[in-house]
């Protein structure tokens, strides 16, 4: 199971990055992703993941 998620979340941490952006809608279904990674024991690399994603803009950019 943490294989599976680490794989989801890396595939979406791709995605959003090469996009340049991270939706709301996208960040909820992340963040239950990452909660359930560590309820399991999963360790810091996902975390700094999220870190970076948090730090994208919520629109594509030239959007408000």
């Amino acid at each position: 199971m943490m294989a599976l998620l680490r794989d989801r979340f890396y595939q979406e941490y791709k995605r959003h990055t090469r996009n340049g952006f991270y939706p709301i809608r996208d960040r909820e279904v992340m963040r239950d992703i990452y909660e359930q990674y560590h309820a399991l024991g999963g360790n810091g690399v996902i975390t700094h993941l999220k870190e970076e994603l948090d730090e994208l803009p919520t629109y594509p950019p030239g959007q408000p």
